[in-house]
């Protein structure tokens, strides 16, 4: 499932982060990878945990995140990582590679899901584009600032060189209640079809016998 979630930023926070990252100290983005760093994989750079504004954009980022009704209805989230702020500048890139798929720290968390969440215009800067490989081929993503898009950590994706202009984006990982990811797919669907059920025909035993299916299925795969 990839996933496109327009307006997970609000202008107002799409600025405040712009602003974060004019004024924060960053750090080279490989010490975060040593290997991938040492073989140019990844080139980037990320906002220095101990700036003093880091706290400001992780409450903020994880504050857009929980009142999303679609990310909260995809990923079902459980655990969410310490977001990470990216900056790329031309000749920067992030090569092919797949995320860890465990975190020890801070806290052990297994990685289900990642989201990247663009803070500058797509006419802003040239490459950059998120390039996620697909059973139908690779799919470029590039979205308007405060968009996002929620993809399975399993998929092999990697970020295009930046050839001019700057290319900042928020992102994180998510450990899901619902591990498997086809039973993700599942239940978001059937959310989906629950939400037309219930703009259609909101009294009707369809309905409600959907939604029941739908919560049933989530608390029999949940994970506590």
């Amino acid at each position: 499932m990839l996933l496109w979630l327009p307006g997970v930023l609000t202008a107002e926070e799409v600025n405040l982060f712009r602003g974060i990252a004019a004024e924060g100290k960053f750090n080279d983005g490989a010490l975060t990878a040593p290997g991938l760093g040492a073989s140019g994989i990844k080139r980037n750079e990320q906002l220095a945990p101990d700036n003093e504004n880091y706290d400001r954009f992780s409450r903020s980022f994880d504050a857009a995140l929980d009142r999303n009704e679609t990310f909260r209805t995809a990923a079902v989230p459980k655990v969410l990582y310490p977001p990470i702020l990216s900056r790329y500048h031309p000749g920067m890139a992030y090569g092919t590679h797949i995320d860890n798929p465990v975190r020890r720290k801070p806290v052990p968390m297994r990685l289900d899901m990642s989201i990247t969440v663009f803070l500058n215009n797509p006419d802003s800067y040239q490459g950059g584009e998120l390039v996620v490989e697909t059973p139908y081929g690779e799919k470029q993503v590039k979205l308007p600032a405060g968009d996002g898009i929620l993809y399975p950590t399993t998929m092999l994706h990697r970020v295009a060189e930046v050839t001019s202009g700057e290319r900042l984006a928020a992102l994180t990982w998510i450990q899901s209640m619902i591990q498997d990811q086809s039973k993700r797919s599942m239940v978001y669907d059937l959310a989906l079809l629950t939400q037309w059920a219930m703009k259609t025909a909101p009294e009707s035993p369809q309905y409600h016998k959907l939604n029941n299916t739908r919560a049933n299925l989530i608390r029999m795969w949940a994970t506590d």
